[in-house]
């Protein structure tokens, strides 16, 4: 997976992330389109913990596809492509806090 954004979550903390990000494969016709939310929530110094579950509008191409991954205190949205093809991503979270 590639990391196309990272949120940093704050101790003690719930969040937020709306993600719009877009891939296109170099050379190809492939490309997808995704339009995810996703509440976290961070309690101490613990891990980025994810609240229910994700509200999502997808436009993909098959063997494309967008996570939300907790790394310690932060939430990384990554994108992974078909094996073997240089894939663009490009992307923005908006985050609303507490």
């Amino acid at each position: 997976p590639t990391t196309i954004v990272s949120v940093s979550l704050s101790e003690n903390s719930t969040a937020l992330i709306s993600v719009k990000a877009v891939a296109y494969r170099t050379g190809g016709a492939s490309r997808g389109g995704w339009d995810y939310s996703q509440v976290w929530y961070r309690i101490g110094s613990g891990t980025a913990t994810l609240q229910g579950s994700t509200v999502a509008a997808v436009q993909e191409v098959g063997g494309y596809t967008i996570t939300f991954t907790a790394s310690a205190g932060n939430v990384l949205i990554q994108g992974t492509g078909a094996a073997s093809e240089t894939v663009n991503w490009h992307a923005f979270a908006a985050v609303v806090r507490t």
